[in-house]
């Protein structure tokens, strides 16, 4: 691979995403990992020709994994509450939200987690676009797909990284904004927001906290806020585990 004036060797590349690979990132897509290095190289092409001496590697397999760490801590925050979100969701009721929305031909679900395997509990008959940043998620929901013939996919993709959403009747961010809120705050939040192109969102946060506790104000007041600013009508649904705002995005325009 030619980079400018540079010759970065199969091999190389390879060797760079194992590098990279590794304790806390091992389960970031390769895609991913490739996409941040040749980027990275791109703007400073005589590394090429340095990474064979160990100072320059270790430093820039170190810029490489920083680059990486925002998508990295959400997930692993979410990773972390994935065993609490796929047994405490109380799925017969949030099957009654989905239900209530008419139109739901294609749903995209950002920071899917195994969310997509209680495909059939939801008894859905819609298109299921999934975006979720573990490798090994992914494989297990496209192979679900697969052997249950539903007509959905699983990208490996970290949802910051997004620069154009796909459109669809309805998005999915089950717990998702809390992690991005707790990492990078309110204004990252309401981007992802209004540059998703679909009428309809089910935002979702916990009630309790990762020891187990109800909280005191499960009601996300920045929540109301915001989308009271951007003059978008929704609705709140609690039950013990979960809440959910499910947003209209009234007269947008999809692009």
């Amino acid at each position: 691979m030619k980079i400018y004036n540079y010759e970065l060797k199969k091999e190389q590349l390879s060797n760079l995403i194992k590098s990279v690979k590794t304790g806390k990132y091992k389960e970031i897509g390769e895609e991913i990992i490739k996409k941040e290095i040749l980027k990275e190289l791109k703007n400073n092409p005589s590394l090429i020709e340095k990474l064979d001496k160990k100072k320059h590697l270790v430093n820039f397999v170190k810029n490489i994994k920083k680059n990486l760490y925002r998508g990295v801590a959400i997930f692993n925050e979410k990773d972390v509450e994935e065993h609490f979100s796929i047994q405490d969701r109380d799925y017969k009721y949030f099957s009654k939200i989905i239900s209530s929305i008419k139109k739901k031909d294609k749903i995209v679900d950002l920071g899917c987690g195994l969310n997509p395997l209680k495909y059939k509990e939801l008894k859905l008959k819609s298109e299921y676009v999934a975006y979720e940043i573990n490798e090994e998620y992914v494989n297990q929901i496209n192979k679900f797909f697969k052997e249950n013939k539903i007509k959905g996919k699983a990208h490996c993709k970290d949802v910051l990284q997004i620069k154009r959403f796909p459109k669809a009747d309805v998005y999915l961010l089950l717990k998702l904004l809390e992690s991005v809120e707790q990492k990078k705050g309110h204004k990252l939040s309401e981007e992802i927001i209004v540059n998703i192109p679909a009428k309809t969102l089910i935002v979702s946060f916990p009630t309790k906290t990762i020891s187990g506790k109800p909280m005191n104000v499960p009601v996300r007041r920045w929540m109301n806020l915001m989308l009271e600013r951007l003059k978008y009508s929704y609705e709140i649904k609690q039950e013990e585990n979960e809440i959910f705002y499910i947003v209209k995005k009234i007269n947008i325009l999809l692009r």
